[in-house]
């Protein structure tokens, strides 16, 4: 047993566990760390000898404004695609405390909905809706503040699908031709800054424009596509999501573990 607890505490020391606690928050891209740079000691070249040192410099074993700038830049790049990582292992774990909903009955690609505590998250409450296998490309997470955004777009999507639905129900099909008469096209807009959402749009010659799938997708490059049937299906279930989202956050899951383990590291300091 106290071995256990050593190892949680040097793992705890060492940020090494899956919950990327490095940062306040480790998918929070406004967090500053250049302050934490630029106070970083310079590494020893190992050759300390009097003869290569110039006695007219003084070095005060800190790095210089542009050193800093250089590693801030690079450590910008470094954490995007810590971020990024952090995301693409969220889509396969098991969720902890997890509801899942599945929201058809096709047996291929089948649209499913799950709810629970992200550990790759930090701890953050995430909703994860899929189709089929967890692939990339099949499967995307988000957070409450992205299913808030995503909520407030609903009811301009559901317009256009109704639209579409009417221009379709106008169309001759037997008149169209396929290659000639059918253009295929593609709309993207950002809702925030780790959402947007691409329109996959069908202009029929004569008839106007066919609003056929949406493809949501978060700033990781991760989406799912769902057709009118798909998305209505989806936000059948907005208040459940929605309460089931804030009644997770309430716990503050990942305050109680940061204090579990500043509660360990004290005592094992303290002792």
């Amino acid at each position: 047993m106290q071995e256990a607890i050593n190892s949680f505490v040097e793992r705890s020391k060492l940020r090494s566990s899956p919950l990327y606690m490095d940062t306040p928050n480790c998918c929070n891209s406004s967090v500053n760390n250049n302050s934490l740079i630029c106070c970083m000691p310079r590494q020893n070249s190992g050759d300390s000898s009097a003869g290569n040192q110039n006695m007219d410099s003084v070095d005060d074993g800190y790095s210089t404004i542009a050193e800093c700038a250089s590693i801030a830049e690079c450590a910008s790049i470094d954490d995007h695609a810590k971020e990024v990582e952090v995301y693409e292992k969220s889509l396969n774990e098991n969720l902890i405390d997890c509801v899942y909903y599945k929201l058809s009955n096709s047996s291929h690609h089948a649209k499913y909905v799950e709810i629970g505590y992200s550990t790759y998250l930090n701890l953050a409450p995430v909703l994860r809706i899929g189709a089929g296998n967890y692939e990339r490309g099949k499967v995307m997470v988000m957070k409450l503040e992205e299913w808030n955004e995503l909520r407030r777009w609903y009811s301009y999507l559901e317009v256009q699908f109704s639209r579409s639905l009417e221009i379709e129900s106008q169309i001759n099909w037997s008149d169209i031709n396929e290659e000639e008469d059918i253009i295929e096209d593609q709309q993207y807009e950002s809702l925030s800054t780790n959402l947007g959402i691409y329109y996959n749009w069908e202009l029929i010659k004569g008839y106007g424009s066919i609003l056929k799938t949406v493809s949501i997708e978060t700033y990781n490059y991760c989406s799912c596509t769902f057709d009118a049937c798909g998305i209505e299906e989806l936000f059948d279930l907005k208040d459940i999501i929605s309460y089931r989202l804030e009644f997770l956050e309430s716990y503050q899951l990942e305050s109680f573990f940061e204090q579990f383990v500043q509660h360990v590291v004290n005592y094992r300091r303290f002792r």
